[in-house]
């Protein structure tokens, strides 16, 4: 495995790690938490991808995190983001493998642990081509997580199985 470092040092990206793994396989991992003041997290994710875009295009990936962002909003939030993922080949697993529309997904995000302030704002973005690899998409319930004993967080786990051979890995990637 190689650690993947497209930024150096003061980068305004603090929170995004890029590994390939043997396969051949890229993950990018996100949590969008903006440090700089009056930065907004739709603007904290377009730097990650910013400084991941390089990875995106050269190696199929998954890219997976807490974006932070409902979907559905303006074009500061995911809207944008989600356009320009797919411009880069990439759709969110969730709602290609369930044909649900953004705002019509289970929800990840549970506001102070509140049930009654659910969001969908965890994801796991994989190559279009990847689609017809997903054979599920699983977002863990609120009691075994959220309302559990342990209280583990406010966000639930996102689970998505893929079936991929290497055969369906040889995808053009230079879009």
């Amino acid at each position: 495995m190689r650690r993947v470092q497209p930024w150096e040092g003061t980068s305004p990206v603090r929170y995004g790690l890029g590994v390939e793994l043997a396969n051949g396989v890229g993950v990018v991992g996100l949590w969008a938490c903006p440090e700089q003041k009056g930065r907004s997290y739709g603007a904290e994710v377009h730097a990650i991808i910013d400084a991941f875009e390089p990875f995106l295009r050269s190696v199929p990936c998954v890219l997976a995190g807490d974006f932070n962002i409902a979907p559905g909003g303006d074009a500061d939030r995911r809207v944008g983001v989600t356009k320009r993922l797919a411009e880069l080949g990439y759709v969110s697993a969730y709602h290609a493998h369930h044909g649900v529309d953004f705002g019509d997904e289970q929800p990840t995000y549970y506001h102070r642990f509140s049930r009654g302030r659910p969001f969908h704002i965890d994801l796991v973005f994989v190559r279009k081509e990847w689609v017809p690899a997903i054979r599920s998409v699983e977002v863990a319930p609120y009691d075994s997580w959220v309302n559990s004993t342990q209280l583990r967080s406010d966000h639930v786990p996102v689970s998505v199985d893929l079936d991929l051979h290497l055969s369906t890995m040889a995808v053009n990637i230079s879009s």
